[in-house]
Formats: structure tokens, C-alpha cells, sequence
């Protein structure tokens, strides 16, 4: 009975269906988390409101022929530029000439029959001062010559009328500007007002052409009507323009015109800005163009990195680093103890615009807070972490590079606190990861 009082004891010890094998339970591991910190940095920065639009030219032609006849002559290469008055196209100027040069010798006979009508009516009215003819006579050899003069004027307009249809089988260029291909080969017959030969755009200067919103008309009226901003009849208002492959603005320009109505169904009202284009000419008509117009006067602002903010459910947020009160269990005593530590905490913000790579911070954050830069995706409010700055872990990974220079091993790279591609990103940490922090 004793034996079997033992057996069970030890098996109730070891569990029953259970192996009495004991297993060495595994190390945790207390390591923190690593996180990259940078405190934000100040600057004058100006509020700037950004639009999408694209570039048109000043002027736009479409060449047609003035006068029908068959095609002779393109003189320009397609896509060319040209200047005002270059000859572009000749139609076949003979029909005209022959109207031309009889419109001259219509004119040269009228002329001499207004010397003989001349002649005429001169004697006419010396003879009836002598009552050497009548008055019916008289007034035929003066009506004569009333309708040779009239004849003349007309002879004149066609005459006119001739030169005019004889400059016009000359097209020229009405614009200086690029050219479009030709759309009328020779040979080919061209009807006036009809035919359309090609086109021509200006390119110095152009225009960009975007639409801002009714909430943003109304919030930039109502800056004019409070003094903070001018509007374009006061000053010059400029406007910043960026091409696609550009992350900047670099083309520089000024408000020129606005349409007098927003549109009901988008609204939305045009704007358009004018800017210079010199040679070499980047610009081109139909530019896919990002528009960045000031919204106010330059002032003093907070400015953090891009990726250390967060959205949640739409709201803006940042990490910061604090120290903070931290309760655990004390392993020997099993009390609850209290220490200092550097606790996560989720703070709102109100953001602005994007200036040089970093985020404007209307308020929400103070200058002598640290901001948790990267590795965001590792932290949680009243996280415990090990806050490294972003200068000291750039000049260890310097020496770092110098201990592993002419080895096989890749050195990283520094990192630095800008924008990143993709707001949502987040950078590599400098550590890896790591288990969590001990239970409070």
C-alpha cells in the first residue's frame, strides 16, 4: 500500500501522460525596441495651396488658305520654328496675275478716257458761257465725265482687289512660333477659308491654366478682405509651376486672369498664370503641370519629417518620446515598483504644407520634443523603447563604415530625416527587431 501511495505522488508530480523529462525553460529576451528620434526643426516658411493643371500657348493658329488654286510650294520642314511673316505655303499664282494684270490695264483706260472726259467738259464750260451750246449738251459731256471719274475709283478697288488675291497664294506665318506637320501635300487643290494647312503655337511665353475649389476661393477672399494677402489687382500674385518629372517648382510666374463665374458643375473657378519659357524651350502646349500658389505671408513654423506622421481615421498624429512613470512586478520581492523610462506617446497634430521635404506642424508639437522617426511600425502608445538619435546613429554607422571599408560587408547607409516617397512608409530601423519589452 505504500509502494502504491508513492507511484501515485509521483506520478501526480510529473503529470499524468506526461514525461517526467523537464525541459530548461528559454532566456526572454528584455531587450527595448530601437527607435530613431529627431526633434523638430524651425524655419520661415510661406502657406502654399497646390493645384493640377497643364500648360497652353499664348496664341494659337490654325493656317488655312485665302484664295482657291492648286498647291506649288511648302517651304518649312515639319515641326519647325518660324517667325511672323515667313513664307510657309505658294499656290499657283498665275490665274491671279492674269486678273492683276488686267485690273492694271482696266485701270490704265480709264484713265484715258478721264483725260479726254477732262478735256471735254473743260471746253463744255467755256462754250456755254458763250451760249455757244445748250444745256442739254452741256449736261451730257458732264455726266460723262462724272461717270469716267467713278470708273476710275472702280478700276482702283479691283486693282486693289488683284494685289490682295495675288499676295494671298503666298501664306505666310501670322505668328512667330513651332509649326505642326503639313496637312495639304502639293499638288493637291486648297479652297479659301476651307483648307486647313497647319498650325502654329506660340511658346514664349505660355500659359498654365487650373482650377481651384470653392473651399479655397472663399478662404483666399477672405485673406484679401482681412488685409493678409493682396489680391491680383493690388500686386502681382505669383504662382509656382512643376512639371512631372520635377519634385520642385522651379517655373516662377504671375497670375494674369480669372474667370468671372465658378463653374456649378465642378465647383471649381480658372485660373491662369503666365510664365516665361526661354530657349531652349522646356515647355510645350497640353503639359501635365502641378501648380503651387501662397496662400499668405512668410512666418516662422514647426517642421517635422514626412514619414513620422501617422493617420488614424483620418487624423493626424506623430510618436513622441517622453519619459514617463513604468510599474512592474520587482523579480526578487514580487512587489509592485516604480521607475522612470522612455515611454511612446501618440500626439494629435495639425499639419500643414510640404516644404523642402518636410511637413509644416500647425500645432500639436513643441520644439524640445523628440518625434520617433522610424520604426513606427515596432511602437504603440505607452510603449517602452530605447530612443536613439538620428545624429548619433548616422556618426556610428560613419565609423562603422570606416572599420568595414575593403571588407565583403555592405555598410549602410545614413539616414536622413526628409520626405518619403510615400508618406505611409516607413524607413528601416537601425536594429533588428526584437522581443517585446517586459510586461508592466
Amino acid at each position: 500500500m505504500r509502494r502504491r501511495d508513492v507511484l501515485i505522488a509521483a506520478l501526480l508530480s510529473c503529470g499524468v501522460g506526461a514525461g517526467c523529462a523537464k525541459t530548461a525553460a528559454k532566456p526572454v529576451d528584455t531587450r527595448l525596441d530601437e527607435v530613431l528620434v529627431s526633434q523638430p526643426t524651425t524655419a520661415e516658411v510661406t502657406d502654399y495651396e497646390e493645384f493640377i493643371g497643364h500648360t497652353d500657348a499664348m496664341f494659337s493658329v490654325e493656317v488655312r488658305a485665302r484664295v482657291n488654286g492648286y498647291l506649288d510650294k511648302v517651304n518649312f520642314n515639319d515641326g519647325e520654328e518660324v517667325e511672323k511673316g515667313a513664307v510657309l505655303f505658294e499656290i499657283d499664282p498665275r490665274p491671279y496675275q492674269a486678273t492683276f494684270d488686267q485690273s492694271i490695264a482696266n485701270l490704265e483706260q480709264g484713265k484715258a478716257r478721264l483725260t479726254r472726259s477732262t478735256a471735254d467738259h473743260r471746253r463744255a464750260e467755256a462754250l456755254l458761257k458763250r451760249n455757244a451750246i445748250g444745256f442739254e449738251e452741256y449736261d451730257k459731256i458732264q455726266g460723262d465725265f462724272a461717270e469716267t471719274k467713278a470708273t476710275i475709283g472702280g478700276a482702283k478697288a479691283s486693282l486693289d482687289m488683284a494685289q490682295l488675291n495675288l499676295d494671298f497664294t503666298k501664306v505666310t506665318a501670322p505668328i512667330s512660333g513651332r509649326l505642326s506637320r503639313r496637312m495639304v501635300d502639293p499638288g493637291n487643290l486648297v479652297r479659301a477659308d476651307d483648307t486647313a494647312l497647319t498650325s502654329i503655337v506660340s511658346l514664349d511665353p505660355m500659359y498654365v491654366y487650373f482650377d481651384i475649389d470653392e473651399r479655397t476661393l472663399l478662404k483666399l477672399r477672405r485673406l484679401i478682405a482681412e488685409g493678409r494677402i493682396k489680391s491680383r489687382k493690388e500686386a502681382e500674385v505669383p504662382v509656382q509651376v512643376g512639371l512631372a518629372d520635377e519634385e520642385d517648382f522651379p517655373h516662377v510666374g504671375t497670375i494674369n486672369f480669372s474667370d468671372n463665374k465658378v463653374d456649378s458643375s465642378t465647383g471649381t473657378l480658372r485660373l491662369r498664370g503666365i510664365i516665361a519659357n526661354p530657349k531652349p524651350q522646356l515647355l510645350s502646349p497640353g503639359l501635365y503641370a502641378r501648380v503651387r500658389l501662397p496662400v499668405g505671408k512668410p512666418h516662422k513654423s514647426i517642421l517635422v519629417a514626412e514619414q513620422a506622421i501617422g493617420t488614424d481615421q483620418g487624423r493626424k498624429f506623430v510618436y513622441v518620446v517622453k519619459r514617463g512613470k513604468i510599474k512592474e512586478l520587482d523579480k526578487k520581492t514580487g512587489k509592485e515598483v516604480e521607475r522612470e523610462g522612455d515611454l511612446v506617446v501618440s500626439q494629435p497634430v495639425k499639419v500643414g504644407s510640404l516644404n523642402k521635404g518636410l511637413r509644416v506642424i500647425d500645432s500639436g508639437l513643441a520644439l524640445d520634443d523628440k518625434v520617433v522617426v522610424s520604426g513606427l511600425q515596432r511602437v504603440r502608445p505607452n510603449k517602452e523603447v530605447k530612443p536613439v538619435s538620428i545624429d548619433d546613429y548616422n556618426r556610428k554607422n560613419a565609423e562603422r563604415q570606416v572599420k568595414v571599408a575593403g571588407s565583403a560587408e555592405q555598410p549602410r547607409l545614413p539616414l536622413t530625416v526628409t520626405a518619403s516617397a510615400d508618406p505611409t512608409s516607413t524607413p528601416p530601423s537601425p536594429s533588428p527587431t526584437t522581443a517585446p519589452a517586459p510586461a508592466r
